[in-house]
This record gives structure tokens, C-alpha cells and sequence, in this order.
């Protein structure tokens, strides 16, 4: 294997045409693909986003109930709230599920010469899971085996 490709947290930006291509520049180049994303299509997701960005505002709340006058400061708080709040809504429904990245990579590499595998894993000092989308070449992963073989 020549080379491996990595992306993190920026997989659901790309179009299915253009992430497809990706995909099949790696299989005709024989190098091994890997996303790493901490979003995903749900609706547990987007309420813990909602929460989130709820807390966010606290802040202001408690301001103006103290300190009217300097709470004019904060103005900005709320906008950039919704703002972080609407990316990560637009970001969540533009992930990938496992289904849909299966299909693409059963176009990119229609002979199946990768091991292609979606999972979720929760990661230590992380409250979400990252979702990891990994291809590598069939043959790198009969050498590990025959390798592994061998040792026995």
C-alpha cells in the first residue's frame, strides 16, 4: 500500500459524485481511506445539540438579571449560538450513514478489492461517538493474516 488518505470532520461536506471519485482514486491508486466524524444523523443528536446550545445562553439570562447595563456586552452570544447551532443541524443531516457510504464505496470499487467497514466508537474524554469510515486494500489485509499465520 502506497499512501493512506485521512479526513476528519469534513467527509459530510463533500457531495456523493465528488466523495465517490475520492473513493475511487483510492482503489485504482491501491491507498487506504479513513473519516473520522463526531456528527451523525439522528434525532438524539440533534437534541443534545439543541440542549447544548441552549446552555449557551444561560449566560445572558443570568446578565440581565444582575447587571442590566453590562449585559449589552453578551449581545453577541445568542447569534453566535444559533449560528454554531444551525451549522451542526446542517452538518448532522449532511453525514453520512453507513448505508449510504457502503453504496458509494460499492460504486467507487465495484470489483470489492477493499475491506471497506463503518463503525462507532466512543473515544475517552468525549461524550460522542466518532463515526470512523475505513477502506484498505484486500491486500493489505490478507498479507496481516498470512503474516499472523506464520507467527502461529
Amino acid at each position: 500500500m502506497d499512501g493512506f488518505r485521512t479526513m476528519f470532520a469534513s467527509m459530510h461536506h463533500l457531495e456523493p459524485d465528488v466523495l465517490r471519485i475520492i473513493l475511487q482514486d483510492c482503489v485504482q491508486r491501491k491507498q487506504g481511506f479513513a473519516s473520522f466524524e463526531q456528527t451523525w444523523r439522528s434525532w438524539s443528536f440533534l437534541i443534545g445539540m439543541f440542549v447544548v446550545h441552549i446552555t449557551l445562553l444561560a449566560p445572558i439570562v443570568f446578565a440581565l438579571c444582575v447587571k442590566p447595563f453590562r449585559a449589552r456586552k453578551l449581545f453577541l452570544l445568542p447569534l453566535e449560538a444559533f449560528v454554531s447551532f444551525h451549522d451542526g443541524v446542517v452538518s448532522a443531516l449532511r453525514t453520512y450513514s453507513r448505508d449510504e457510504f457502503l453504496t458509494l464505496t460499492r460504486e467507487a470499487d465495484p470489483y470489492g478489492t477493499f475491506h471497506w467497514t463503518v463503525e462507532q466508537e466512543f473515544v475517552m474524554g468525549h461524550f460522542l461517538p466518532i463515526t470512523t469510515y475505513v477502506g484498505i486494500p484486500n491486500e493489505c489485509c490478507n498479507a496481516g493474516e498470512e503474516q499472523s499465520k506464520k507467527k502461529m
